[in-house]
């Protein structure tokens, strides 16, 4: 069989194209008989018209049915027994042709313009994608003739292949749990499938220092790492897709480690996995095996270790292709058709049975429910080269590190949820300063942590040392830390931000609830402090715990009374009612604004917003009007 295919469209935004398809392959018409010819349409477009070249010679054109279908399985008749003892058909089936075939009895001896028996516009609006079928149907005895060649036009419009991803691991995580304590679904999707897959073992991101690969990256062990996400029939594998991944193995010492599959004894869906010859230690193939069980294919392209390289495997029902960086450096004639693989999990980073553990970096890990064009995978292979997103849009990196400056006070909060973390004390969460020398006064690497400790007795505020280790750093609270050296450090491993509180003023329906200190003891004119504990003031000082900013206008402040009546308000609103300052405070010397003290104010009318910040801490002020109440401050989780 042979097929010429010509192929014209934009990659960009939703313009209009032609997709030309030519099956030339001749077959004889006999008498009573029917035969099919199909078309492969590669490309997910939205179909605006179709129109389709037939030539056809045949005495008696009335004892012919041609017959249109769809990969969707709608069917045109464009014409059915019409012309009588007429000979041939070198028809240009469109709908906007003047003179339709019903009823026309010319000889045709050249191509001509005709209207099909039903509207083509039939089509419209369908995603093109797959095979169509012309069928040829011979009536009635006596007359024969040739098929010579159909061609069919698709006109449309680009589907963007955002529309098309099934699943979109960008890695990006600031870490993974592996699984501890049975928490799962911690390594996201950014699809619009919402299929998150959870980590295993010791997996876990880091982040990128170079380009490629984009903002973090899971890291795998090659012996116990892996993560996964359950059997979901949005994982069908049909037989247009494609796998992308940047990867970066490292030296191959395996036979071959898998890198990311769907199977079931790789009878279904697919395998995309790394061979090595055991000759070169430094290069290896990566293939993707795929088939229906019965018959299977693989196409395969060189790779290297400690190096990495962006790898797209493609699938369209009769070609296998491998890119590496956006060439095509290796491909496979296959056919057959790939079962849906619906009931199985997809793994990345390990194979079969708990065997073939994947060692080595991935990033960005997709799959798409269409074949990429070369042109496509050049284009994703580009943009995230250049620290885009696979279609161009901006990368927004998550904030997961907080860099102290040397010989600075930093006001800090800890983007993880400590309430009920055990033992994560100031070694646990600052491992990255020197153990060696916390809290000692003149070393040149010395380092040190203070809270803000509240006396509800005496009605007083004071800073305190926090140990270096045995008492657990607190959810919601800020703390004040300074280092004689430059130092970035993150909260890795430590577990994410629950946002368990579904309180009806929470305007993200979830929340993390953060108990204030409120003045339990004077009313009026401070004594010696304006600013907190023995006068009319309460200030909190307090941590941002998530990792995406927050508008501080999102936030409530609920209090209770002593009758149980709880009643929440905006930051103004408690202003107004007077029970808090609408503003908070956030220590940014240096910033424009900044008093001399060094803070930064901003409130929940301030133009341009004002947002808490992850790794920042940041005060709240309460009134005298709280004491005898509880308060409460709800953060949302980020909308």
């Amino acid at each position: 069989m042979r097929y010429i295919l010509i192929i014209v469209f934009f990659l960009s935004g939703l313009k209009a194209g032609v997709t030309r398809i030519d099956n030339n392959i001749t077959s004889l018409i006999v008498d009573n008989t029917c035969f099919n010819k199909t078309f492969n349409m590669p490309l997910s477009t939205i179909i605006t018209s179709v129109d389709m070249d037939i030539n056809i010679t045949h005495t008696w054109r009335g004892d012919l049915n041609l017959t249109l279908t769809s990969p969707l399985g709608t069917s045109v008749d464009l014409t059915s027994r019409n012309g009588g003892s007429a000979s041939n058909i070198y028809v240009h089936f469109t709908d906007s042709a003047l003179t339709s075939i019903v009823g026309d009895t010319t000889n045709y001896t050249v191509m001509v313009n005709r209207r099909p028996e039903v509207g083509l516009n039939a089509f419209n609006g369908e995603n093109a994608l797959g095979i169509w079928t012309l069928q040829v149907c011979d009536n009635a005895a006596g007359d024969t003739g040739t098929y010579s060649r159909a061609t069919l036009d698709i006109n449309d419009t680009v589907v963007p292949i955002s529309t098309q991803l099934q699943v979109d691991y960008r890695m990006d995580e600031c870490f993974w749990l592996g699984n501890a304590a049975g928490v799962l679904n911690d390594v996201k999707d950014s699809s619009s499938s919402g299929l998150d897959a959870t980590s295993y073992a010791s997996a876990q991101t880091f982040p990128a220092l170079t380009m490629p690969p984009l903002c973090r990256y899971g890291d795998f062990n090659g012996t116990t790492d892996y993560a996964d996400v359950a059997a979901n029939p949005l994982l069908n594998t049909p037989n247009n897709y494609t796998i992308s991944a940047w990867i970066n193995p490292a030296t191959f010492v395996n036979t071959f480690s898998v890198m990311m599959m769907k199977t079931s004894n790789y009878a279904d869906g697919f395998v995309f996995y790394i061979y090595w010859d055991g000759v070169n230690p430094n290069l290896a193939k990566v293939i993707l095996l795929t088939g229906d069980g019965t018959i299977r294919g693989s196409a395969s392209a060189p790779i290297s270790a400690n190096v990495w390289s962006h790898v797209v495997a493609t699938y369209d029902g009769s070609v296998i292709r491998i890119y590496v960086n956006g060439v095509q450096v290796g491909t496979r004639v296959f056919s057959a058709n790939v079962l849906n693989a619906a009931t199985q999990p997809l793994v990345i980073g390990m194979g079969l049975g708990a065997f073939y553990h994947y060692k080595g970096k991935l990033d960005e890990v997709k799959i798409f429910k269409k074949t990429l064009s070369a042109t496509e995978v050049s284009t994703l292979y580009n943009n995230e080269l250049a620290g885009k997103n696979f279609d161009g849009t901006p990368r927004v990196c998550p904030t997961c590190d907080a860099n102290l400056t040397a010989s600075t006070w930093e006001l800090v909060g800890i983007p993880a949820d400590l309430r009920t973390a055990v033992n994560k004390d100031v070694a646990t969460v600052f491992d990255e300063l020197p153990a060696a020398t916390y809290n000692t006064l003149g070393n040149p690497n010395d380092w040190v942590v203070y809270q803000r400790t509240y006396d509800a007795v005496t009605n007083s505020s004071a800073y305190a040392l926090v140990p270096y280790t045995g008492v657990p750093l607190e959810v919601g609270k800020g703390y004040w830390i300074i280092s004689s050296q430059p130092v970035a450090w993150s909260e890795n491993g430590l577990p994410p931000v629950d946002y368990n509180s579904t309180n009806p003023a929470c305007v993200a329906n979830r929340c993390i609830e953060i108990n204030l200190v409120v003045n339990n003891k004077n009313f009026g004119a401070p004594a010696f402090d304006p600013n907190d504990g023995t006068g009319q003031y309460r200030n909190n000082m307090l941590g941002f715990m998530g990792h995406t900013p927050v508008n501080w206008a999102d936030c409530r402040i609920v209090v209770t009374d002593a009758n149980g009546t709880t009643t929440s308000y905006t930051p103004s609103g408690a202003a107004l009612a007077g029970y808090a300052s609408k503003q908070i405070w956030q220590y940014n010397p240096g910033a424009v604004g900044a008093n001399a003290n060094g803070y930064t104010t901003c409130d929940d009318v301030t133009p341009g917003g004002c947002k808490l910040q992850p790794y920042k801490g940041f005060w709240v002020r309460l009134h005298g009007l709280t004491k005898g109440k509880t308060v409460k401050l709800l953060i949302p989780k980020a909308l």
